[in-house]
């Protein structure tokens, strides 16, 4: 027979209730010497502790078949993250590829060309010159590659300085 169920009542010093109880029993036949059943045994044992214990085991392995499908699926995440970063890593080192051969290019052309270039810094009003800038502007070969705009406007031809104070001016406004 299955397990069957049977709460027993708890004493009130125990404080009252019912306490959740599981039993099995048996029945055994006795056979007399013609082998009819002259009785039965009726057998009853407390198997509570038994069904929690299976119980207990049947939580566990539900919480391990849990864990174990979040610990799958937090590896097939950091596989994936892994391919997204192995991808990235694979686009970053083609596109550094791709502007060191565009700045060879640009830097040939600068050198054929005899063009100058320059970053200007709006916050310290400063130019950063490479050299052809600074040959142009008759500078010094070993002059910092950084100087003030100031130090660039004494080269203007004094005709020049309105355009390029309006231009200047209006660049500023656009930023």
């Amino acid at each position: 027979f299955p397990p069957l169920q049977y709460d027993i009542p708890r004493s009130a010093a125990q404080g009252g209730g019912f306490e959740q109880r599981f039993w099995r029993t048996s029945n055994i036949p006795v056979l007399g010497a013609d082998g009819s059943v002259r009785q039965i045994i009726h057998r009853v044992e407390d198997i509570t502790a038994l069904v929690r214990l299976q119980q207990t085991e049947r939580d566990h392995q539900r919480d391990n078949e849990a864990l174990l499908a979040r610990a799958a699926a937090a590896r097939s995440e950091v596989e994936s993250r892994n391919e997204e970063l192995a991808q990235t890593h694979r686009d970053l080192a083609e596109h550094r590829q791709l502007l060191h051969e565009a700045r060879v290019r640009l830097e040939a052309a600068v050198s054929a060309g005899d063009i100058a270039t320059f970053i200007w810094e709006l916050g310290t009003d400063s130019i950063h010159a490479d050299q052809n800038l600074r040959a142009w502007f008759r500078l010094p070969a070993d002059a910092p590659a950084k100087a003030a705009l100031s130090h660039y406007r004494a080269a203007f031809h004094p005709d020049d300085l309105p355009k390029v104070r309006a231009d200047a001016q209006q660049v500023r406004q656009l930023l």
